[in-house]
């Protein structure tokens, strides 16, 4: 047990920072499952959504976590939904076909 998680603690170390953000950031959402969809909030903003049928994730352009990711680490707009596909891919088990940008 105390193996396992020194391995989890290394791989974790080893990521890019703006990888260990997100993964931070989304460990602290709260995941709301309405059927049809998806929904991640923090602190009841509404981060993204994703829609289980059409297998599109939606990302809300103007949350917090989307203005860090862009100034504080200087990503431009692809390469945080390149950030955002690799950890719903690896961590959720979520593989979006589609992407949305979307304004609250």
């Amino acid at each position: 047990m105390i193996m396992l998680d020194l391995i989890r603690k290394l791989k974790f170390a080893r990521l890019k920072p703006e990888e260990r953000y997100l993964i931070g950031y989304l460990q602290k959402t709260k995941e709301y499952n309405n059927g049809d969809s998806i929904l991640y909030q923090h602190n009841k903003e509404l981060i993204f959504k994703y829609e289980i049928e059409r297998k599109r994730l939606i990302i809300i352009l103007n949350s917090q976590i989307f203005h860090i990711l862009q100034f504080r680490f200087r990503l431009n707009y692809d390469n945080i939904i390149i950030l955002f596909k690799e950890v719903f891919e690896k961590y959720y088990n979520i593989k979006p076909e589609f992407f949305e940008y979307n304004y609250i």
